[in-house]
């Protein structure tokens, strides 16, 4: 009977000994799964980050382009425009040139009096502007 006693021991140690290394398993499984479930969180996580991204981009091209589009219906109408108003832009243009003429003539008219006048205020005499002589700051002489 002790044979019989140290056989059942020595099963009941291996299935303890085998219990025990199944639940080592058991727990290591164990840890593994919730890792790789945290990644594929992660990873879900990252994906729905991207797609969002992804989807804010089209938005801001299709944005971008639409806002391409207006600017150059905008330039295509201020060039209609700009084509239909350029014969008075050149209108414009001609009478500022003329009034500027008018006045450099009125001002080139007083000025030819105020020369006109000069002999008379300097005595009869023609009145020359002086200027320096190169060597000599002090010394002027009439051209």
């Amino acid at each position: 009977m002790f044979e019989v006693q140290e056989a059942l021991d020595a099963q009941k140690e291996l299935y303890l000994r085998h219990k025990d290394a199944f639940r080592r398993r058991e727990e290591a499984l164990r840890r593994k799964d919730v890792e790789l479930q945290d990644s594929l969180i992660k990873f879900n996580k990252f994906l729905q980050e991207n797609e969002s991204k992804r989807k804010r981009a089209i938005t801001r091209v299709a944005e971008e382009r639409r806002h391409i589009e207006l600017k150059e219906l905008d330039i295509e109408r201020l060039r209609e425009q700009r084509h239909k108003k350029g014969i008075d832009v050149l209108s414009c243009f001609l009478c500022y040139c003329i009034t500027h003429v008018a006045v450099i003539g009125t001002q080139f008219r007083a000025r030819s009096k105020t020369e006109q006048s000069l002999p008379r205020v300097f005595g009869g005499g023609v009145y020359v502007p002086y200027r320096r002589l190169p060597g000599n700051s002090r010394s002027f002489e009439p051209p």
